[in-house]
């Protein structure tokens, strides 16, 4: 049982990348921030999430390192692709020996599957199921740093997170292989990074990503819902503004408000239709939930009884896509009021 156990949480793991919430500066991302640093942590995880818009279609590829996994099965992808208004993904899982990759370095090879730095930007190679993704990117945009140091998402100050968006957005080519249909790709991309000593399973119930992929500005929010009454981080969320004139500006959210929902007939969720986010100073954040970008069920390509299992202990694991607008108005009338539309808003679902 313990190993049917351990082997859910792993798969779970495999497509949920969190944003942690407490941190004291911003800066731009650079690769040292999601260079690979194993730990002996029970729960530890490393995440890299590279999400592709373009063709009309979304991918959206996971790259997992983590003890969880059952026996020496430590590394894997989840793959996620949203074309016509319909979802298909799949998860595969490698053993310990497959993996290669050097502590303080970025980029590995987790099977046949690598994400790797490139002399103008980054390499990506996914498989799962008979989906086959290999994208080329370049012209890379620098991302935002999310966290500052370990943010603590436990009583126990030693459980954190980190996270960052090492690449804010690039220029993506390359080729979707389903079956024996082939789709050149051309579009954007972008990437995010997470780093726990704590499964994401045992704080979170659902955390929320709001994102741009603008190359002159942008805003990327997150927003944990706790498993504990009163958050370890003492805050609601967080968020990085990054200003047409390239200034970062970070700021927390003190408070939210759900002004409407809906039942996701796909999860069996209430998802926010509009949210209100106040933050420390003064100024509210207007978020509005637009068309459904993919859905995944973490857990639909496992067995029925490993699902029954996870169910009976504590999760329904599900990631949601949206497309999404979102307003910053300031009361003093500052510069950083901002309209800014096209984001990605993603719901990763956990426990209920």
């Amino acid at each position: 049982m313990l190993r049917a156990v351990r082997r859910l949480l792993f798969l779970a793991c495999l497509a949920v990348l969190p944003v942690a919430l407490r941190a004291d500066a911003a800066a731009f991302s650079t690769q040292r921030d999601a260079a690979f640093a194993p730990l002996n942590d029970e729960g530890y995880m490393q995440a890299w999430n590279v999400n592709f818009r373009g063709n009309g279609l979304r991918l959206y590829l996971t790259f997992i390192i983590s003890n969880l996994g059952p026996g020496r099965l430590n590394n894997g992808v989840s793959v996620l692709l949203f074309r016509d208004g319909l979802s298909s993904g799949a998860t595969a899982e490698f053993a310990e020996r497959s993996l290669q990759a050097q502590p303080g370095r970025f980029g590995h090879s987790s099977g046949p599957n690598h994400l790797l730095a490139s002399t103008v930007g980054y390499q990506v190679e996914a498989t799962a199921g008979n989906i086959t993704v290999k994208l080329d990117l370049d012209q890379i945009e620098p991302g935002v740093i999310i966290t500052a140091g370990d943010a603590p998402v436990t009583d126990d100050r030693n459980d954190f997170m980190r996270s960052s968006v090492p690449v804010r957005a690039a220029r993506a080519r390359g080729r979707l292989q389903i079956g024996e249909e082939t789709v050149v790709l051309d579009g954007v991309a972008g990437m995010e990074y997470l780093y726990t000593n704590r499964s994401p399973h045992v704080y979170a119930r659902r955390l929320t990503l709001i994102r741009s992929y603008e190359r002159e500005r942008g805003i990327f929010l997150g927003q944990l819902e706790s498993t504990f009454s009163t958050p370890p981080s003492g805050s609601v969320g967080r968020y990085v503004l990054l200003g047409a004139d390239g200034r970062l500006q970070a700021h927390y959210i003190l408070r939210r408000e759900t002004l409407g929902e809906t039942e996701d007939s796909f999860s069996g969720f209430q998802i926010p239709t509009r949210v209100i986010y106040h933050d420390d100073r003064g100024c509210v954040l207007t978020a509005n939930r637009l068309a459904n970008e993919g859905k995944m069920n973490v857990l639909s390509s496992v067995s029925l009884f490993l699902r029954w299992v996870l169910r009976v202990l504590f999760a329904k694991p599900f990631i949601l896509h949206y497309r999404a607008s979102l307003d910053v108005q300031c009361a003093d009338g500052t510069d950083t009021n901002a309209h800014f539309e096209n984001l990605q808003m993603t719901y990763y679902l956990i426990n209920d």
